[in-house]
């Protein structure tokens, strides 16, 4: 439950005792810069649309240069940025320096100040070398600890040569050490470092760490420069992130020559390219889609792929879509020997020179190339060579080669020659193909088993031996019917029920494919070693234990399934559960023998993650949920390995592979092609309201005979994007005939837009690659909107089988492309999750490779956590005092006694910067987890002094979604031309009940608005009971208190508007003379309520109503839809200027308060007499204003309820108590009426808000509020 307090509530806390309202924070420059504002400013303060034509016409042109415009405005506010940083840190302090070592941040002010007086400075010339090794073999004592002050080092092995570390480490960032990198000069390193320019490094002696924190100095010595063997896919996503960076890298570079047979530079591969070759991919896809992007950029006609046959000097043809007579190629006959002679890329302008007459007239050369054919080809490297572990680069062998055959009449204009820009699309493609090769084919350039080459009869092709692609089976095809069977081994469960039934099913999502079951028995042998210390292990036996035949073809196993174990007591309770991925990350159906942990159901929403089903495979992790083992074993039914019919390619291990080849048609389609169906209009009416109920609802229950309708409907259906979802749903995962129809539509399917898209990233589609394909549509959401999508995008991480996956190459793609925007805010995403078990390897992995590739930006946030990690402690040192004086004096010297950077960043507004804490107006809140309210110095004026409040001990990702909810619809509301005045104060979780909270300047809550009016009563009952009695009886409370008090200076509203509130307060509690004064000398000119004056006085008085009239009905649609609960005047606030917003929201989606089984709560949402008569009463313009705004608003929502309602699927594993099932989110569709049409569904919000207006137990729950706090 979170809490919020604005400046204006410490006159009540401080001096009457009254609980202080903790109040959300607005950072008013940070709506000023979100680009929906750029919107409002053309739009007038009336509701009446612009009906011009001509506007009509220019709708669209007008928003792409608003979208052109914010992305400029963006790119020039990053560069300005980017070169602020670089400013600041050329002049860093050795104190900011240390702060931004991790080993350091537990280390307290006197220590901190201990090493920047124990540091020395060293500088390092260009090309000048330091060993890392010491002769001394005790490092403790000898030892030194450098962070680099400014320039960049290589970080090379010392046997590799200086030059050549040099060339490494302008490549690869990993060997490149700058400013805030660190290192250790031990005897226990072979390395060293090398100034790549003029450098400078700050030197503290191991000795002092030692002294100070041994545990420290022992965690600086565990620090390796190699890293030890990890899983394949985290060794995979960190390699493709090094290239990406690489590639990101040299794109940048400006294009200086021109012509050259590419139609795109670097920059425009990367972008439209390089993203979609993804590890869910198989490999068939995978390359089908390289020769057609290649073919479309350099206008080809072939692409091939070759392996190096070094024995007999050939190229051995492994990709082609040509049939020819032989399988090889002699090196001199072909490209082969060039690309060896040059070690890189080629042109070959003319193939004349290949085909000499020495060549023998069957040589296969004449088959690839005719005379005029103009060849490009790049080199296939070792990909082992290419680790940066002090090999060479020059020397790195060469595998394969890559050929693309262009003929000139399919040129336009005059080409002969090939450009830099050229040959550098090569070598990424090669790069990037030899990358994914040796991660899931790791055999597919092994040709050290092929026999000499022989002819082969004309027509046919050696599908048996090589790789010829993609060339569809003719005549019949050999179908795989073995099953999959299963042996249970040892198991060895730690519960306190007797499990006595196992059920055992394949599964596909939430699908269940197969199913069967098993008893259990106990033995009578007990472990006292067991996995719990309070429970003894006992072994379970399984009655049958071995060849249980699953029921599934091969042929039919889906890629996405999984195996799945479910342990159940006699009445039928799930105590534990265990489960398996299939197919591994190269692939592979996972067969022999696998040790699975069983673990309790994952707590909070109880929902079984594919992260979760990984899990079980990770024993050496610590997992706190185990509550056993067990061995299983998985085997093929029948004698002899078979291939599937649609795999044609060998695989790293002898296994079945699951490769689908998308490209051909079923048989069926080739004999008599595709049959008729019948169009839209021909559906009977039951059906189409099915499927406009699927439009609008992801939720939608669907039946055999819905799945089956729209199966069959499915070629009529191509054309709306918003059904695609739907499709996918009725597919029969365990058929492979409709598996590869529903591939094959995926390709001609009208592509999503990239917010439904998002719908493909939920738990319900498990494929593989259709979760490639939502990511592949997220490429065009531009970053001011993925910033709104990005938390559900983070936790979408989960619903992904392994580590490397295109959605996290996303996310850290994005991230690095736009740090101050993207990058921070992702890296606490990850950050507030990383203390949970099942994610944090995860999760740590893709926040350290942005961090190691972010550049610059990773002193930034590395001095952010420190600043966080001090006001954890801080928050914890005031928590053990009992008294609010004693509390608040701690504060301040436990404040006092920090040792800040020079500047840092707040995880609530990534970019603004603050220099300090103003610890004078700073204190502890009364609440029971005793938050922190704190005012920082920003390092610009015109940021002014922002107000935080930092939490600990209070669990803020409720808040958090809820206000991103909130963001969202008022960008969609923005977008259909609503400006309704949202203020979505800043909220961000970082950690295990860690979190900050954004103050609202110049803002009241509502009971703090009735409570003030009563300051002059003399005992604090009575002030209760006069405050009592205006919420239930007047009714221009909030009227009297918005337009007959002077408002705060606009100046001061955004800077200092706390320190006036604090100024203005006397110790008695009533206003100051001063504060007095200012009130009687503007009281003549201020403007006075819509209900009393007979004509608007001033552009203020119509703008403060306004803005009070659409925020009102903005925070109704919105609270009723979402269902926020625990409304009172104490969680709700009001702006000077207008603005009307509600807080806390610790209750939603219908969980609404109860005492003794009575709901307190019974309006739909609030909306009160005081508040229709700030408006100007019934009978007033305002008010109608306000039912056509509600009303207008509540229908954008129902248009757009896909996105909501996906959005609340996508946080269901977040873990919320009050989001734990689909269940949680049918209140959203209950409140959006989504059974009704149109303009019933407007009469109806009308009639709520009848209905609120009406209810008197709201205005009762307010006076109960008031009394009682």
């Amino acid at each position: 439950m979170s809490e919020v307090v604005s400046p204006g509530d410490l006159k009540l806390s401080v001096n009457d005792g009254k609980g202080a309202q903790e109040n959300p924070v607005n950072s008013e420059e940070a709506r000023q810069a979100a680009p929906a504002e750029l919107e409002s400013t053309r739009n007038a303060l009336g509701l009446q649309k612009t009906t011009e034509p001509h506007m009509k016409e220019n709708k669209w042109k007008l928003a792409f240069r608003q979208l052109m415009f914010m992305k400029r405005m963006n790119m020039q506010f990053n560069d300005r940025t980017k070169n602020e940083i670089e400013l600041r840190q050329q002049n860093i302090s050795p104190t900011s320096l240390i702060c931004s070592v991790p080993y350091f941040n537990t280390f307290s002010a006197e220590e901190i100040k201990a090493l920047v007086a124990a540091s020395r400075r060293v500088r390092l010339r260009p090309g000048e070398t330091l060993s890392l090794g010491t002769t001394n073999a005790n490092l403790q004592e000898e030892g030194d600890f450098c962070v680099v002050i400014s320039g960049n080092l290589a970080l090379s092995k010392a046997s590799v040569p200086s030059a050549m570390a040099l060339k490494q480490a302008s490549l690869y960032p990993q060997l490149r050490l700058g400013i805030g990198d660190y290192f250790s000069i031990r005897d226990s390193s072979d390395m060293k470092v090398i100034a790549m320019e003029l450098a400078e490094h700050l030197t503290i002696p191991m000795k002092t760490i030692l002294q100070i924190n041994a545990a420290s100095c022992a965690l600086i010595d565990a620090e390796k420069n190699d890293l030890a063997p990890e899983p394949s896919e985290m060794e995979s996503f960190k390699k493709w992130a090094l290239q990406f960076s690489l590639i990101r890298q040299k794109s940048e570079c400006p294009v200086t020559e021109r012509g050259g047979f590419a139609n795109c530079s670097v920059k425009t591969f990367c972008k439209d390219h390089f993203p979609n070759i993804t590890p869910e991919n198989e490999l068939d896809h995978t390359l089908e889609y390289v020769k057609n992007a290649l073919t479309s950029i350099f206008s080809a006609r072939k692409v091939r792929i070759y392996a190096l046959d070094d024995v007999s000097q050939k190229l051995v043809i492994k990709f082609s879509d040509e049939k020819l007579s032989k399988r090889s190629v002699d090196l001199l006959s072909s490209t082969g020997q060039q690309v060896l002679d040059k070690g890189g890329p080629i042109c070959v302008g003319n193939a004349a020179a290949l085909l000499s007459d020495e060549i023998d007239e069957n040589d296969v050369a004449r088959e690839l190339y005719h005379p005029d054919t103009i060849i490009l080809a790049a080199p296939f490297l070792e990909f082992d060579a290419m680790q940066t572990n002090g090999g060479s680069i020059g020397t790195a062998k060469v595998v394969g080669v890559l050929e693309i055959v262009i003929e000139p009449s399919d040129l336009e204009g005059d080409v002969s020659s090939a450009t830099s820009n050229d040959f550098c699309i090569l070598e990424f493609v090669t790069e990037e193909i030899g990358r994914y090769l040796f991660f899931h084919y790791e055999r597919f350039f092994d040709v050290s088993s092929l026999a000499p080459t022989q002819p082969l009869p004309t027509g046919s092709s050696e599908l048996g031996n090589t790789e010829l692609f993609p060339s569809p089976p003719e005549g019949p095809v050999l179908q795989d019917h073995r099953h999959l069977v299963l042996n249970i081994g040892k198991v060895k469960l730690s519960v306190p029920e007797t499990v006595t039934l196992a059920k055992i099913s394949i599964q596909h999502g939430s699908t269940v494919l197969y199913e069967t079951s098993t008893l259990l028995r106990y033995e009578s042998h007990r472990d006292s070693h067991g996995d719990k210390s309070h429970l003894s292990s006992r072994e379970v036996s399984c009655d049958p234990s071995s060849g249980i035949e699953m029921g599934l073809r091969l042929i039919d196993m889906p890629h996405g399934s999984h195996l799945k174990l479910t342990f159940t007591t006699k009445t039928g309770d799930v105590v534990a559960w265990s489960g398996l991925h299939l197919f591994d990350f190269g692939h592979t159906l996972r067969t022999g023998t696998t040790l699975m942990d069983i673990v309790v159901l994952p707590t909070g929403s109880g929902i079984i993650t594919p992260l979760d089903i990984e899990n079980c495979l990770r024993h050496d992790k610590l997992n706190h949920q185990r509550v056993g083992s067990m061995e299983i074993i998985l085997e093929c039914s029948g004698s002899c390995p078979q291939s599937f019919a649609f795999s044609s390619i060998s695989t790293k291990k002898k296994s079945i592979a699951f490769r689908a080849s998308i490209f051909f048609k079923r048989d069926s389609e080739r004999k008599s092609g595709t049959h008729e169906t019948p169009s839209l209009e021909n559906i009977p009416m039951d059906k189409q309201k099915l499927l406009q109920r699927l439009r609008r609802d992801p939720l939608v229950d669907l039946f055999i005979e819905d799945r089956t309708f729209i199966w069959t409907s499915r070629l009529m259906l191509m054309e709306d994007s918003a059904l695609l979802p739907a499709f996918l749903l009725s597919v029969d995962w365990g058929n492979r005939e409709q598996v590869l129809e529903a591939y094959r539509l995926l390709l001609h399917w009208k592509q999503p837009t990239y917010l439904q898209a998002l719908q493909l990233l939920s738990p319900l589609y498990s494929d593989p690659k259709v979760r490639a394909y939502a990511v592949r549509c997220m490429h065009a959401l531009p970053d001011y909107r993925l910033q709104l999508y990005l938390l559900q995008l983070v936790q979408a991480l989960k619903n992904e089988r392994y580590h490397d996956s295109a959605l996290a190459r996303f996310l850290l793609m994005r991230a690095l492309t736009n740090p101050p925007q993207i990058g921070y805010l992702l890296y606490w995403f990850l950050k507030a999750e990383s203390h949970n078990q099942q994610t944090a390897e995860r999760f740590n992995l893709i926040s350290s490779q942005y961090l190691q590739l972010c550049g610059n930006y990773k002193l930034e946030i590395r001095q952010s956590v420190y600043v966080m990690k001090k006001l954890e402690e801080v928050a914890a040192i005031v928590k053990g005092e009992s008294s609010s004086t004693a509390r608040k004096e701690k504060l301040h010297k436990a404040l006092e006694a920090v040792v800040f950077p020079d500047t840092f960043q707040l995880p609530l507004q990534p970019r603004s910067y603050c220099t300090r804490v103003i610890v004078e107006n700073c204190r502890v809140m009364e609440s029971k987890k005793r938050p922190l309210f704190l005012q920082f110095e920003s390092a610009k004026a015109q940021h002014g002094r922002p107000y935080v409040i930092f939490k600990a001990g209070d669990d803020l990702r409720q808040d958090q979604l809820v206000l991103q909810i909130l963001r969202v619809m008022d960008d969609l509301w923005r977008e259909a031309g609503l400006d309704l005045c949202l203020l979505p104060y800043a909220c961000i979780s970082t950690g295990d009940e860690i979190g900050m909270i954004e103050v609202v300047g110049d803002a009241e809550t509502l009971a703090s608005i009735i409570y003030a009016r009563h300051a002059k009563s003399i005992t604090k009952l009575g002030r209760k009971l006069n405050a009592a009695r205006d919420a239930l009886i007047k009714d221009g409370v909030l009227s009297d208190w918005l337009f007959k008090q002077p408002s705060s200076p606009k100046d001061k509203v955004r800077a200092t508007s706390a320190d006036v509130a604090l100024d203005s307060v006397s110790p008695t509690g009533s206003a100051s003379p001063a504060k007095e004064e200012r009130a009687r000398s503007v009281s003549s000119c201020f403007p006075i309520s819509p209900r009393r004056r007979k004509k608007s006085t001033s552009t203020r008085d119509f703008e403060t109503t306004q803005n009070f009239v659409r925020s009102c009905a903005g925070y109704c649609v919105a609270t009723y839809v979402l269902g926020i609960g625990d409304r009172h005047n104490d969680n709700i606030m009001l702006q000077r200027s207008g603005k009307f917003f509600h807080i806390d929201f610790g209750h939603f989606l219908g969980n609404f308060k109860s005492k003794l089984g009575v709901k307190r709560e019974r309006a739909p949402f609030v909306f009160t007499p005081s508040m229709l008569d700030t408006m100007g009463g019934k009978k007033s313009e305002n008010y109608q204003q306000f039912q056509k705004i509600a009303c207008e608003a509540f229908q954008v929502l129902r248009t757009n309820s896909n996105l909501l309602v996906t959005l609340l699927v996508l946080a269901l594993t977040c873990g919320i108590p009050e989001l734990h099932s689909a269940n949680c989110i049918k209140w959203v569709h209950k409140t959006l009426m989504l059974d009704l049409p149109d303009d019933e569904a407007c009469e109806a919000f009308k009639k709520l808000i009848h209905v609120a207006l009406h209810t008197t137990t709201t205005k009762l729950n307010d006076a109960v509020h008031l009394m009682a706090h």
